[in-house]
């Protein structure tokens, strides 16, 4: 347990900040507006901000180890899918998605 804390402790941050050098690339490759490219990083963001409050709320009714593994699964599903994804939105979707989990994990 301890490692995997660690761990996150670096992946948590390094997701929010990683694709802010690829973001010119992923504009080119996905066909998409520079404006519309910053969802990319704003999508992540907005849904760990907004998703803290009621992710501690789920830890504390289902116990917070179970979240803690259960939202490491989901953070590690939705990072592989966005490698793997052939549209800007799925991209997007990937990354609320890795918000999300990031949030259930950061109040466990």
């Amino acid at each position: 347990m301890f490692i995997s804390i660690c761990i996150i402790s670096f992946i948590g941050p390094f997701l929010s900040t990683a694709l802010t050098i690829s973001l010119p690339q992923i504009g080119i490759d996905f066909l998409v507006e520079p404006e519309s490219v910053s969802w990319v990083l704003s999508s992540y963001l907005i849904s760990t901000t907004a998703l803290l409050l009621p992710m501690g709320k789920w830890a504390d009714l289902k116990g917070r180890r179970k979240v803690y593994e259960r939202a490491l699964l989901v953070l590690f599903a939705s990072t592989i899918g966005g490698t793997f994804v052939p549209d800007f939105y799925g991209l997007v979707a990937c990354r609320i998605i890795q918000g999300a989990s990031l949030a259930a994990i950061y109040v466990t």
